[in-house]
């Protein structure tokens, strides 16, 4: 789970929602589906023990996969380190899939993004 969290020399892991120090993560199941979270403790100025969760997303994300069931793409949260290397291989596999229609699909996005 290292891309949950960035660590300084020093071990401290920083969240990645709210970039403050966390001590650890919490790992909820809930219908079927795995959520993760950023625990945050300090001390109030009354010496009382304080929480703070951040929301770090889903393990997968099911609803997103049924709506791109075509692509093959899973969709992931903060948990898994090479989401976005994944995406790129799952995209590039669903373009050679259908070579004329990838192609097109290719040649749009070329002459919208430019270097």
């Amino acid at each position: 789970m290292g891309a949950m969290s960035r660590t300084s020399s020093l071990g401290v892991k920083t969240c990645p929602r709210c970039n403050k120090e966390y001590k650890y993560t919490e790992k909820r199941r809930y219908a079927k589906q795995t959520y993760y979270y950023a625990i945050h403790l300090w001390m109030d100025e009354t010496g009382k023990k304080r929480v703070h969760k951040c929301y770090l997303g889903a393990e997968t994300y099911i609803y997103v996969k049924r709506v791109h069931m075509d692509s093959n793409i899973n969709f992931h949260g903060y948990t898994v380190e090479d989401r976005y290397k994944q995406y790129i291989k799952d995209i590039n596999d669903y373009l050679n899939r259908d070579k004329t229609h990838g192609e097109k699909i290719v040649r749009s996005v070329k002459t919208e993004i430019k270097p």
